[in-house]
């Protein structure tokens, strides 16, 4: 964003332009959704600094519909982290459900609006949460099947963003020891076994070159 303001001053607006277009896809690709909100920003303040030279209002329509799109997608994950994160501070809380007012107690967290539907999921990263917030309410009441289910579903999910493994190597590798301990408890040895043997070849897959 310093280059693009550094090539706005210098009133070099083409290359402003390019460079504006070249980040959104680097922002996108990332969800950084309030960098994408800046560069909205920067294309209103370029256009406007150019008297809206071959602009028409579809144009500036299509700019402002664009970015109520970003703020909702990031709304959107704000909530699942949000809702994430209290499902799990309640984990670290109580542990396994033991009794029904246990059950009760996780029921209220998880039965939100956003976890109705995976639909409601409007991004990757609000995907992830919810697939990784089923398969912890899974995992306290001990329902290894849909535990499994969430735990391939979130490793599936991970593979079709491959920068995303290499940036969070972590993540994925966590993916893999969960899916692994789900096999282990369903009996799925065959499973098991080739899951083992992903979570040996990832760092060759991916790049990997340490974990942090």
């Amino acid at each position: 964003l310093h280059g693009i303001a550094i090539l706005y001053e210098k009133g070099l607006y083409a290359q402003c332009e390019k460079l504006m277009a070249k980040t959104m896809l680097l922002a996108e690709k990332h969800e950084m959704f309030l960098i994408m909100l800046e560069l909205q920003e920067w294309k209103m303040k370029l256009i406007r600094r150019q008297f809206y030279l071959q602009k028409n209002r579809k144009d500036i329509d299509k700019i402002f519909d664009d970015s109520y799109s970003i703020i909702g997608q990031y709304k959107n994950v704000t909530e699942y982290s949000q809702f994430s994160s209290r499902l799990y501070m309640e984990y670290f809380e109580k542990g396994l459900v033991r009794n029904k007012k246990d059950l009760k107690s996780y029921d209220s967290s998880i039965n939100v609006p956003v976890f109705v539907n995976e639909k409601n999921a409007l991004s990757f990263r609000a995907k992830l949460f919810y697939y990784n917030s089923h398969g912890l309410f899974s995992l306290v009441q001990e329902d290894y099947k849909n535990l499994y289910a969430y735990t391939r579903k979130y490793k599936e999910l991970l593979e079709q963003h491959p920068h995303y493994i290499i940036e969070e190597p972590r993540t994925y590798i966590n993916s893999l020891c969960n899916l692994i301990f789900c096999l282990s408890n369903l009996m799925k040895y065959d499973e098991m076994f080739s899951a083992i043997q992903e979570m040996r070849s990832a760092s060759e897959k991916y790049k990997i070159k340490s974990i942090p």
